[in-house]
């Protein structure tokens, strides 16, 4: 009996101990799958995330002057309410821009008087911030079969559209703090004018002509800087050579803003197989870079300017167009149609978070409102009723749940789930978690929180969509089924909680006892170190910040953390050895890459 007793005391303690292990086994596994959200309030990315939440607004279904629909009526200010930012969560209202405004006479015709008012009243009730062109009105003219105002780029006829703007803003508003943005040149043609037509005659007269009027006039400059817009009379871009003109002869004038267009795909064979599922993954042409905001140069290439010239020094960086494709030659291609689809809306929902996190300052939507067109729009007003593509969902999920100061947050896996965080007007953390899984299923994430005394109480604000296979969602009238609200979610400093597929998620977790610890915006120092080895095939020389052998997007993302930190040279990201992190080791990385 003593014997079989021992056996079987044996017996039980290899039985536990394989449990044990097993169990922690389990665990290990467990632990190396689990995807983790890390966020840390105390790193505020940006304090107005509001103003990333901007559009582009069309008066008219298209170039047409009698094409125009009234903007200022009941039914498009109530549905734009719910899509704009409004106060006071948000401190400022978006900007929105209205009809383009080109760099050569005769492309396009003026926006009309009446549409200007129509536009600043819609704004003052809907809740937006509308900016308009430096330009003025000229003679009527008829081109292509069209009769209207042609551009007028006088100092006189731009100094009486900023005085007409002016007054009607003061008689809606009701302040002085409205309508003082202003667009200085949209999409110049390559090769284009001259660099003296730019950088001394248009670009300075236009700015003072508006700043007589309006002295403290925000100043954009939408896709000016892009590889593909070069002056004529020489291989500089437009940007450069506005930035460099007005540091040599009129170094009182300012560009507060540096603004390029935002389409990671091209129109065309090399992306007509993406689905929606496969847009919201950043497959394709140039899509994985751009998620990383390394691709797009002509955004680095402006963020090394601002450094370069005086006249830019305090200048940011903002998207005038943002929207996952262009307008295709081809109607019926669909890859312009990718802008409608639930994939599109979640894109939307990924990259402007991801923009805030990269230093972007502001973004306009092509289009916001629209009275025709449907390829990219996220409203149509047709025949009296408002029409809404997926797009329009996802900047109301931002607008109407998420807070206005963005802060870090990180994912283990933002390929299936990414996440983006911020703090609310009353110190509660708000945190949207999108899931990108495919095949969509649920995910299960464990959400870390530093720097944050979390309560125990939450709740949870679900968009979910039908789903993001389809290459084309369209437009509808309504769609309640859209939006959910959870109660009582159980939060707290380390806690579990499930996506569900085909969903994103804004997480409200209030703030328990103590106040939150909210820093002016600062970058995170990178943890790499920059003494580069003898055995480092690629020296720092070449662009190779960590000295892992390659020039690549990491490399870039040591820069541009220190370009915007301004530190020392015993880190990384000097390649030139002049002692500074500036314009000129981007250079450095560029060709390395490149």
């Amino acid at each position: 009996m003593k014997i079989i007793s021992k056996k079987l005391a044996k017996a039980f303690w290899l039985i536990l101990l394989t449990f044990f292990f097993l169990g922690r086994f389990a665990r290990v596994l467990k632990a190396d799958s689990e995807i983790v959200i890390s966020v840390n309030p105390a790193e505020v990315k940006t304090e107005d995330f509001g103003q990333l939440l901007g559009g582009y607004i069309n008066t008219r279904a298209n170039l047409n002057p009698a094409s125009r629909f009234i903007l200022s009526q009941e039914v498009l200010i109530n549905e734009a309410k719910k899509m704009f930012p409004q106060a006071p969560e948000f401190p400022r209202h978006a900007v929105m821009r209205t009809q383009s405004y080109p760099m050569l006479e005769n492309d396009y015709f003026v926006i009309t008087e009446a549409e200007v008012e129509d536009i600043i009243k819609f704004c003052s009730q809907a809740g937006c911030d509308p900016m308009f062109g430096a330009v003025g009105e000229g003679a009527v003219q008829t081109i292509n079969g069209i009769t209207g105002k042609i551009f007028d780029f006088s100092p006189s006829a731009i100094k009486a559209r900023a005085l007409f703007v002016k007054q009607k803003c003061q008689q809606y508003f009701n302040d002085n703090s409205h309508c003082l943005h202003w667009d200085i040149g949209n999409e110049p043609p390559s090769p284009g004018g001259s660099c003296a037509f730019y950088g001394t005659e248009l670009i300075p007269k236009a700015m003072r002509a508006v700043k007589e009027v309006i002295p403290n006039a925000v100043f954009h400059t939408p896709e000016l800087y892009l590889d593909s817009a070069k002056v004529r009379d020489s291989n500089e871009t437009v940007g450069e050579c506005i930035a460099r003109t007005l540091n040599n002869n009129s170094p009182d004038l300012k560009i507060d803003v540096f603004t390029t267009h935002w389409y990671p795909y091209v129109c065309g064979t090399n992306v007509l197989n993406i689905t929606g599922e496969g847009l919201l993954k950043w497959e394709g042409n140039g899509g994985p870079n751009y998620q990383k905001m390394t691709y797009p140069l002509d955004i680095v290439r402006g963020m090394s300017w601002l450094s370069k010239y005086a006249v830019t020094q305090n200048s940011v960086i903002g998207i005038g167009e943002l929207n996952p494709m262009g307008n295709c030659t081809n109607n019926d291609d669909p890859t312009s149609r990718l802008n409608l689809t639930w994939g599109g809306a979640f894109w939307h929902l990924d990259v402007l978070g991801i923009m805030a996190e990269a230093g972007i300052k502001y973004s306009q939507k092509h289009i916001h409102i629209s009275g025709g067109g449907g390829k990219f729009e996220a409203i149509i007003f047709a025949n009296g009723r408002v029409y809404k593509s997926p797009s329009y969902y996802a900047y109301r999920f931002y607008s109407q749940y998420f807070g206005h100061k963005v802060v870090g947050s990180q994912s283990s896996d933002p390929a299936t789930l990414n996440s983006h965080a911020s703090v609310d007007k009353d110190g509660n953390l708000r945190l949207l978690l999108i899931n990108k899984s495919s095949p969509a299923v649920s995910q299960r994430v464990r959400i870390v929180l530093n720097n944050f005394n979390a309560s125990s109480n939450g709740s949870a604000y679900l968009m979910k969509i039908p789903t993001y296979l389809e290459t084309s969602a369209g437009f509808n009238p309504e769609n309640p089924s859209i939006y959910s609200l959870v109660e009582n979610v159980a939060v707290g400093n380390n806690f579990e909680y499930t996506v569900p597929a085909y969903t994103a998620v804004i997480l409200k977790i209030p703030r328990g006892g103590g106040p939150i610890s909210t820093p002016s915006p600062t970058s995170t120092p990178v943890p790499f170190s920059c003494l580069c080895p003898e055995s480092c095939v690629l020296p720092k020389s070449k662009g190779n910040a960590n000295c892992d052998n390659m020039v690549d997007g990491l490399d870039f993302e040591i820069w541009l953390e220190q370009f915007r930190a301004g530190l020392s040279p015993t880190n990384c990201a000097d390649f030139s050895g002049d002692g500074r992190v500036d314009g000129i080791d981007f250079e450095y990385w560029r060709r390395g890459r490149f």
